[in-house]
């Protein structure tokens, strides 16, 4: 008689955390398939809040205070992640990824930590040391940028079932479009530029906070459960 495989047990919020640092590709398929979407948001969330709170200054401020400069970082980045991981998905699809947008969004999230906290500290343990801290400080930004990438071409890769070369691919092209609308745009973005410093910067935050928001809501909305 021939007995049924037994499910992969779910593995805890530290494990999947573990792996995602010193274990990638078995960690961030394991975030693709356990799908812990809570948890990938609240890291999207908390660590760029943390972050711009405990890198605050009031001449780099925005905001009279330290939790709204905080605050605003944490919405934009979060509705960045948005737009970001699902055009990821939908370039994933066309390059014939077979994975569900929550696996990857999943994914994406939990590869997003290792990097973020590596980043962190190299700020916050080179503040004291002078020209010699911005130095490793520079060579630490490279490589949390480097870390990253190859981290996002591993999830691309975990959760979609794609090759390496593929999963370049989407981020090659993500970013190639994206460079793309920057030349293309520079004038309108150099004088929407001028304008943020001319006029009160806060009408115009709340309005790039919601014409992102509305960005990622037509991106996102075709990946929500029971659809594709």
């Amino acid at each position: 008689m021939q007995t049924r495989p037994r499910p992969t047990p779910a593995l805890s919020i530290g494990d999947l955390i573990w792996q995602a640092f010193f274990s990638p590709a078995e960690g961030l398929s394991n975030a693709a398939r356990q799908q812990p979407i809570g948890w990938a948001i609240a890291f999207i969330v908390v660590i760029p809040f943390i972050y711009a709170l405990v890198a605050w200054t009031p001449h780099k401020s925005f905001f009279d205070a330290p939790w709204k400069d905080a605050l605003l970082v944490a919405v934009i980045a979060s509705l960045s992640f948005l737009i970001y991981s699902a055009a990821i998905h939908w370039i994933s699809r066309l390059l014939g990824g077979q994975g569900s947008y929550l696996g990857l969004f999943s994914a994406l999230g939990f590869a997003f930590i290792p990097p973020a906290l590596f980043h962190f500290l190299i700020v916050n343990l080179t503040k004291p040391m002078g020209d010699f801290g911005g130095v490793l400080k520079g060579l630490g930004d490279i490589g949390s940028f480097v870390w990253g990438l190859v981290l996002e071409v591993i999830a691309v890769r975990e959760a979609h079932g794609l090759s390496t070369l593929r999963a370049i691919g989407v981020l090659v092209i993500f970013w190639g479009v994206i460079f793309g609308l920057l030349i293309l745009l520079s004038d309108l973005l150099g004088r929407l530029l001028a304008l943020f410093i001319l006029l009160d910067r806060i009408p115009i935050l709340a309005m790039f906070c919601i014409l992102l928001a509305i960005l990622a809501l037509t991106l996102w909305l075709p990946w929500l459960p029971g659809r594709r």
